[in-house]
């Protein structure tokens, strides 16, 4: 329940979060609290001893403080003690338990199918699988009891996985094909009462800039045999650093011919030599899978120089039918650093000049200002009115934007009906964006660029991908989710071509993620391996003076030590509550009380299991033969006390010395 619980609070937050680390420590901790609540049945009522596991948690999250290092563990302390208390007090356990199983199978199935999660990349995938299954099977039958089942699971959580798992493609093709369909009839369900939420994902521009839902639904799969980062020496302290490669795959594009022509006759007007060109340049190679995702569009980076799928060239950005999960593309692509200083002089130099009349005709298309508003306008002339040259307009534009707040949780236009497939629509969107409610997403940025850089002259258009950023360490596969889905916008520059802005607040400029090597001379690219270089990481995280295990172990020592000292004042405090109240309590009272510490005496030392039917008498049969006569006496008293008038029938000394002797004797104090 804990791993499937964390894995959709994943796919709709869009969290980023140790799945395992916290599903495990979930587990630990409601694990720790039965065994505290059985501890807590000694001292209190059975009823309030789960209440009792608060002190626990308050001592825990108060030694943890703000730790950074264990950034989810004062949640995971919190889930797991409302866990405990929710088990506590729920009627029905046994029903739960093997009705709840199968719930539990079906969702687990459709986050498999649907989302594409539980793929083996935690060791919570295992987990699930390795108790859920032995679950399900208990509760079909019940020849075997569960402790049978509980030990299978532990056996199968201990066996190593194999090397060459069992292909599951067919059955995966099957649930793929299911999970579309419910999908699919999901869809049409919400569209038919109007919902405006969308899943975030590869889509077309058909999106009117609702609601956004966030999706953890693996989409593309990378590889690459180049490093994930960049190496470069700082300017400042002349240390090799090295930052994580960013990459902006763009569907429906294909290899842009024209595009390359342009840059390469870019290049050659502003003179810039092959080794200069490497500043702030090179040809990179990354292989693509499709995964969950339903698309004729060929999805490849940006400034692709030459695109295959299984050895055949790729012509065109789209293809006549959806591709099929697993489908390859493999790309060589101009990786250009837009953010290198050099390069952005250059293109101020470029852009300075304006398009001739034969290029806006054929640039047309991207200049529509349709739907624009009045103070759409006025806010365009007023943004580039002392700029020169159209890449300072670009950048003034794309400064602008980022100042307003990122929210998933938008609107788009006036019309609900406007979308990103028409000038009038991405207008209507940009309009109440810009100047209503002043916050939104990819969809509202790119729409409000496109159109203040049209309102100035400039084309511009929306194109659509992922932007991915890959990890520090070298990995086989980089998994590209639905989050990773965006929109940003273009603005042809003459003499230059296409160049990529982002003007989405929530992702970092080309300056941030520039690889820019301050021109030396020692370097001549940009792809080192890491075990050549004294590598420094770019805003590297300052390490603490303690390893990560000692300090775990420490604090797994103060925190048990505190558990410890937590039951000890319990115990101690119990025990001195009760030493007062018997000793300041009447005869009667005092006489009560030890005829209950007998009762669980006998309890306790009687080997078969005891049933308490509320008769005195049943305590006598299981008490031993020499002190059943005088047990008979004390329990006979008491029935007077409680049943008789205390006032003509009180207890005497020598009754509640009887009743004294027979509790030591039991326990071993008296002769």
């Amino acid at each position: 329940m804990v791993i499937l619980g964390v894995e959709i609070y994943v796919q709709l937050s869009g969290a980023d979060m140790p799945r395992t680390a916290f599903s495990v420590g979930i587990m630990v901790l409601f694990l720790l609290f039965c065994l505290l609540e059985i501890v807590f049945k000694e001292f209190v009522k059975a009823e309030i001893a789960p209440l009792l596991n608060i002190l626990p948690v308050l001592v825990i999250l108060v030694l943890l403080g703000n730790n950074q290092s264990f950034t989810f563990f004062n949640r995971a302390v919190l889930v797991a003690f409302i866990c405990k208390l929710v088990w506590a007090y729920i009627p029905f356990k046994n029903q739960l338990l093997i009705y709840g199983c199968f719930v539990m199978d079906l969702l687990a199935i459709y986050i498999v199918f649907a989302l594409g999660c539980f793929r083996g990349d935690y060791l919570s995938d295992k987990l699930l699988f390795a108790l859920l299954v032995p679950l399900t099977i208990s509760a079909l039958q019940r020849t075997y009891p569960f402790m049978y089942f509980a030990i299978i699971s532990l056996l199968i959580i201990c066996l190593p996985m194999s090397e060459n798992p069992i292909d599951w493609t067919k059955v995966e093709q099957a649930g793929d094909f299911l999970a579309e369909k419910v999908l699919n009839t999901t869809y049409s369900i919400s569209s038919a009462f109007g919902s405006s939420i969308y899943e975030t994902g590869y889509s077309s521009f058909d999106i009117t800039g609702g609601k956004l839902r966030r999706s953890g639904r693996p989409q593309l799969i990378l590889s690459s045999a180049e490093n994930p980062y960049f190496v470069y020496t700082d300017s400042e302290t002349g240390k090799r650093m090295k930052l994580r490669k960013t990459i902006y795959l763009v569907g429906g594009l294909g290899v842009e011919n024209d595009q390359l022509e342009d840059w390469q006759s870019f290049l050659e007007k502003q003179g810039v030599s092959e080794k200069e060109a490497k500043e702030f340049s090179s040809v990179s190679k990354v292989n693509i899978d499709y995964g969950y995702i339903n698309t004729p569009d060929e999805i490849s980076p940006v400034n692709t120089i030459e695109l295959q799928s299984e050895g055949n060239e790729v012509v065109g950005g789209s293809a006549s039918k959806a591709h099929k999960k697993g489908y390859h593309l493999q790309a060589h692509f101009l990786n250009i650093d837009y953010g290198n200083p050099n390069l952005m002089e250059l293109l101020r130099k470029a852009s300075q000049e304006s398009l001739a009349p034969e290029q806006e005709a054929a640039l047309s298309d991207y200049l529509k200002t349709d739907g624009c508003s009045e103070q759409m306008k006025e806010l365009a002339k007023e943004l580039v009115a002392d700029k020169t040259n159209d890449f300072d307009k670009c950048k003034t534009v794309e400064a602008f934007l980022r100042k307003y707040p990122y929210t998933t949780n938008a609107v788009g236009g006036h019309n609900q009906d406007s979308t990103m497939e028409t000038a009038k629509g991405m207008a209507d969107i940009a309009d109440r964006f810009l100047f209503e409610t002043k916050e939104g997403y990819c969809v509202h940025y790119t729409s409000s660029m496109v159109m203040l850089l049209r309102l100035s002259g400039i084309p511009a258009r929306a194109v659509q991908g992922f932007r991915y950023t890959y990890p520090f360490e070298r990995q086989e596969e980089y998994v590209v989710t639905g989050d990773c889905a965006h929109t940003w916008p273009e603005a042809y520059i003459n003499g230059v071509g296409w160049v990529p802005f982002e003007p989405t607040g929530a992702y970092a400029t080309a300056e941030t993620y520039s690889w820019y090597q301050n021109a030396n001379p020692e370097i001549e690219s940009v792809n080192y391996e890491v075990e050549d270089i004294d590598v420094v990481e770019v805003n590297p995280v300052e390490k603490q003076g303690k390893s990560l295990p000692l300090e775990i172990a420490k604090i797994t020592g103060i925190i048990l030590g505190s558990l410890i000292l937590l039951i000890g004042l319990l115990f101690g405090g119990t025990t001195a509550i009760k030493q007062i109240k018997y000793h300041r309590g009447t005869k009667e009272q005092r006489l009560t009380l030890d005829v209950e510490q007998i009762k669980k005496i006998l309890v306790k030392q009687h080997e078969d299991t005891f049933v308490d039917r509320g008769l005195l008498s049943d305590y006598v049969d299981i008490a031993p033969d020499y002190i059943k006569e005088d047990l008979s006496v004390v329990f006979d008293v008491y029935y007077r006390v409680k049943y008789g008038n205390e006032k003509v029938h009180g207890v005497s000394q020598e009754e509640n010395k009887l009743a004294v002797d027979i509790r030591n004797k039991l326990r071993g104090r008296g002769a």
